[in-house]
């Protein structure tokens, strides 16, 4: 704490320093018969005032400086031992951290201005010993900076990201030793999918890390298991009342409701984005909408297929229910005796509830895919941070479009993505890390890198959406599977192009070859757009945006045969979603 100098007035004490001097000067002048000069005859001397004490300066903190500068974690957790940079947030007065993914064994410090001459290690010291990660997982590293040659670095983790409750019991072989983490599903209410579950094997629910505290159906401490009735698929539900009170209950996931998605013109989405909804009971499934614009449109529909729809009236109705005005909304879908119903509902959605719904659908994401979300912090220089409430509709809007992009993708197809390439050296699986910003500089609305075993996507959250940007994004992750199984995939692929063409200033040159201006920028830029139209806009569609352009067509075909050799979830299907 910065101690309080008690500051003295200058004119009280420019005074009482004058009266001293006179009353000084008087005694020392005066001869002992007291005839000498008195200071008010006009011919003594009159002493000049003296000037009044400076005001004393606070002495600023020993980590002024330091905290001016930028902070970093750096280890053999990047692509390139010890050279990769993760920036680090400054999050107090002296304090500055970051989340990051490590491996058991990786080693990390933190460094200023991604250099040397100043970095502190585990032991606090200037050029101090490595910080080591004991597990897999996710970590913070927290730096708290004293001056020069002395500070506090901690690792801390690895991070649960899931909830505080877990599943036990005896599905999929298990001997209730075996964790299935629950997931929030509102306040005081956990969940799960439970996939193939047996008739007859057995349930309870325990706090994560404790399987034997396990609380049954009725709530209590080893009380009654919940027993599977049937082969199939289930939700596993826990209640807990803020009087500590808990019910659990394990009933059918009807595929007929969640498995319907919402489509339309909303968010730009241009009707070729599935918005998945959320089954909140046996009878009903809910979408929160929130920002929906005055004369958007949207219905229900499985698959992916226009086969199967449910629009206004029922089920085989592809009339879209209108936006009335601008707003946020609830989309329902209620199935009681009378059949399905369809309704569009204004919703009053506060703050807390679009954050809920955020983290919900984060937690969904992580637990199906190798996703690892940053809520609230940044990747790089020049972006601004989505957390506040207005950031919130962004948020869910990009996250909604992010599902949307994974569920189209072959099974098995991001673990394959994240996993360790054949013949490589690096034998890893680690998940691809997402950033919500509410601003990416320059012009992109998203970024992806890729380093060794590091690999990001950055969204945009302000602004309006982008629905093809995640697919182009995911395509320079792909990127780096395909160059790195094929040393001769990116000369083969320039190939597809007559050298120079790239350089035309005339689109009527270039048009043939190139789906869009920005796919000139670089081979790399040029898979990406290819690969955002075919996930977006087949080329057997009414668009047709590669016929009649013989060399987008052959660059079409040349990018999906590159990604099926790559990928064996690829090829275990006839044709993937990119395919059609």
């Amino acid at each position: 704490m910065r101690a309080k100098t008690r500051r003295v007035r200058p004119t009280l004490l420019a005074l009482a320093a004058l009266g001293l001097m006179l009353l000084l000067g008087g005694c020392a002048g005066a001869p002992s018969g007291g005839a000498g000069r008195t200071p008010t005859d006009p011919a003594a001397p009159v002493s000049a005032p003296t000037a009044p004490a400076p005001t004393p300066v606070p002495t600023p903190p020993p980590y002024a400086e330091l905290v001016q500068h930028r902070w970093s974690a750096v280890g053999s957790f990047g692509p390139e031992e010890w050279d990769t940079d993760l920036p680090m947030e400054r999050v107090g007065d002296n304090v500055f951290e970051v989340e990051l993914w490590l491996e058991r064994g990786d080693e990390l410090k933190a460094r200023m201005d991604e250099g040397w001459t100043v970095n502190f290690g585990a032991d606090g010291a200037l050029d101090g010993v490595n910080c080591a990660a004991e597990a897999r997982g996710l970590y913070t590293l927290r730096l708290e900076l004293f001056d020069e040659e002395r500070a506090a670095l901690e690792l801390i983790g690895p991070l649960e990201r899931d909830a505080a409750w877990s599943a036990v019991g005896t599905i999929g072989g298990g001997d209730w030793d075996r964790e299935l983490p629950l997931h929030p599903a509102g306040r005081g209410i956990y969940a799960r999918e439970l996939q193939g579950l047996r008739a007859g094997e057995e349930l309870r629910a325990c706090p994560a890390g404790e399987p034997g505290l396990a609380f049954g159906a009725d709530g209590s401490p080893d009380g009654p298991a919940l027993t599977v009735p049937a082969d199939g698929d289930y939700v596993l539900w826990l209640a807990e009342a803020e009087s500590g009170e808990k019910r659990l209950e394990l009933w059918p996931r009807e595929t007929r409701l969640s498995e319907w998605c919402a489509v339309g013109s909303i968010y730009a989405s241009r009707w070729q984005i599935d918005f998945p909804l959320t089954q909140i009971g046996p009878d009903r499934a809910v979408l929160l909408c929130p920002d929906l614009r005055a004369g958007e449109e949207l219905l229900l529909r499985r698959d992916g297929s226009w086969a199967r729809v449910l629009g206004a009236v029922g089920p085989g109705d592809e009339t879209a229910l209108t936006v009335p005005a601008d707003g946020n909304y609830l989309l329902e879908l209620q199935e009681g005796e009378s059949g399905a119903e369809l309704r569009l509902l204004p919703q009053d959605a506060d703050p807390g509830q679009l954050r809920l719904q955020a983290r919900l659908l984060e937690a969904r994401l992580m637990a199906r895919y190798p996703l690892c979300f940053h809520p609230g912090q940044v990747y790089g220089e020049g972006q601004v941070r989505a957390d506040s409430d207005g950031d919130l509709p962004g948020i869910l809007r990009q996250l909604r479009l992010l599902e949307d992009l994974l569920q189209k993708l072959p099974a098995g197809f991001p673990e394959e993505l994240c996993g360790p390439v054949p013949g490589g050296a690096d034998e890893t699986e680690r998940p691809i890390d997402v950033y919500l910003v509410r601003e990416v500089p320059g012009e992109q609305v998203a970024q992806a890198n890729a380093w060794g075993r590091h690999m990001s996507l950055v969204f945009q959250c302000g602004g309006e959406s982008a629905p093809m940007a995640a697919a182009h994004e995911l395509m320079h992750l792909i990127d780096r599977r395909l160059t790195l199984l094929d040393a001769g995939f990116e000369a083969d692929w320039e190939a597809l192009t007559p050298p120079g063409l790239a350089q035309a200033e005339d689109p009527a040159l270039w048009r043939d070859y190139f789906v869009s201006d920005y796919a000139r920028l670089s081979p790399a830029e040029d898979r990406a757009e290819v690969f955002a139209y075919l996930f977006h806009r087949s080329p057997r569609d009414e668009s047709g945006w590669c016929a009649g352009r013989p060399g987008l067509e052959r660059k079409a075909l040349a990018l999906q045969q590159a990604i099926r050799a790559a990928f064996p979830s690829v090829r275990a299907l006839e044709r993937a979603w990119w395919e059609r």
